[in-house]
Formats: C-alpha cells, sequence, structure tokens
C-alpha cells in the first residue's frame, strides 16, 4: 500500500547569502525557468511549433523580501551572491497518522539586481 501524505504547512525557514544567516525574511520568491523556443515549420505541418531548446535557459529572477534583520543588509551589496533557501515543512503521513517533518533546501546564484523599500 502507498504512503499517503499531505503537506500542513510551513514551521521554519532559513536564507543564508554568501555564508551568512540573514534574519527576518518574510518571502523568497523563487525563478520560473523559461528556456528559450525554436519555431519549425516543416512540409506536412498545418502550422509552426515552438520547440522549447533544453540546452539554454533565459535570463531568470528571484526576490527576497526582508524587515532589515541581522545582516540583510548584505543582500543588497554588488556582485555575486550565493543564497541557500532552507524551509521545514510538516508533512502529515495517513498511514501512520502522525505529523512528520521534512526539509527542502534551494541553492540559487545570481547577482543584485534592484533594491526597493516597502511599505
Amino acid at each position: 500500500m502507498a504512503k499517503k501524505s499531505m503537506k500542513i504547512n510551513v514551521v521554519d525557514h532559513l536564507l543564508i547569502d554568501n555564508n551568512r544567516e540573514v534574519e527576518d525574511v518574510t518571502s523568497v520568491v523563487l525563478p520560473v525557468w523559461n528556456p528559450p523556443t525554436t519555431a519549425i515549420d516543416t512540409s506536412g505541418i498545418a502550422l509552426a511549433m515552438d520547440v522549447p531548446d533544453m540546452t539554454k535557459f533565459n535570463a531568470a529572477e528571484y526576490s527576497i523580501a526582508h524587515n532589515n534583520g541581522t545582516n540583510s543588509q548584505y543582500l543588497a551589496m554588488p556582485g555575486l551572491h550565493t543564497d541557500e533557501f532552507r524551509t521545514v515543512r510538516q508533512k502529515y503521513t495517513t498511514s501512520k497518522t502522525k505529523i512528520e517533518y521534512e526539509s527542502v533546501k534551494y541553492r540559487l546564484t545570481g547577482m543584485h539586481k534592484s533594491t526597493e523599500k516597502g511599505t
């Protein structure tokens, strides 16, 4: 019998920017990867088809929102940033009828683009 589970909610999160833990992060929006496409129009096909080129990717953006906690000033520094975003979320396993925890980690490398002041 397959083990069924459902995600409940995020328990904790952590952002590390260039080996420095950034505190008071409110959200991280991860990028959406959109590969460039090539139009293919051959005989026998009524319409041209856009085929994704999976060997290349266009530039992608991700954003980090924070409330000026410890080490948050380093997020706006120019240069290359290596960010690691970790979350711990609850998982309810129906076969065991108990709540377990699982960890998810995202690693991103990028350049600082802009800083916007919140409301």
